[in-house]
């Protein structure tokens, strides 16, 4: 519509017919302007909902809590720096930490283990809940001996795999593009886990125990 009245001015005006070009245009402007505010009043629709642009959490823009930990969190995922490629297992993706117990060294209590830490290198509970609270990785579950253990979610696989993954407010479960390869990888038990990441921080037999069998755990024959 005010493109066809621009038109029209325009040529009112080459041929010598507008005696107040100003103020045609004037009224024009006005014209756009205020049909331009009665069209942002009005309520948006479905569709245009529907049809926005998806927003994404990526790498870069992580917390600097996070960040400077990022390249041991993928090195317990299965990131080979020389190949720079991945090779996931089940146990890269959780993190545990030991029971907190006043007998154990100061050093680990509060400290948060990967596959691949060795026992030294860890995660302060801070960058662990700040992961949680982004979705990356799930509220951790309390053992049978007090340790803890949280595994990483779907959207954290996928950021960690793809450095980018979908923001938390347009994230869809099952809809992440490494969903199949994070779903192979979460077969195993949590406490089996548990076990497996101690036994590779050297914990098991010192800070951590396997579950004593009992009547009520022992399996069914």
């Amino acid at each position: 519509m005010f493109r066809d009245a621009g038109e029209h001015i325009v040529g009112e005006i080459n041929a010598g017919k507008l005696f107040h070009a100003p103020g045609s245009v004037a009224r024009l402007l006005e014209k756009a302007f205020r049909a331009g505010i009665a069209f942002n009043s009005l309520p948006k629709s479905a569709t245009a909902i529907e049809d926005r642009r998806p927003q994404y959490l990526v790498e870069d823009e992580l917390p600097n809590i996070v960040l400077e930990c990022l390249l041991g969190l993928k090195h317990g995922l299965g990131w080979d720096r020389e190949t720079r490629q991945y090779r996931p297992t089940p146990e890269g993706l959780v993190l545990i930490a030991i029971p907190d117990d006043p007998d154990f060294p100061k050093k680990l209590r509060g400290r948060w283990f990967n596959s691949v830490s060795d026992g030294r290198r860890s995660f302060s509970n801070q960058v662990v809940e700040r992961m949680i609270k982004l979705g990356l990785y799930q509220t951790p579950v309390e053992m049978y001996d007090g340790g803890k253990v949280t595994q990483m979610t779907e959207w954290g696989y996928e950021l960690f795999r793809l450095t980018a993954t979908r923001a938390l407010d347009d994230r869809i479960p099952g809809a992440s593009r490494t969903f199949a390869e994070y779903s192979d990888l979460t077969t195993c038990s949590w406490p089996r886990l548990y076990l497996i990441v101690a036994e590779r921080n050297g914990f098991d037999g010192e800070y951590i125990y396997p579950q004593p069998v009992t009547p009520a755990s022992a399996p069914r024959v």
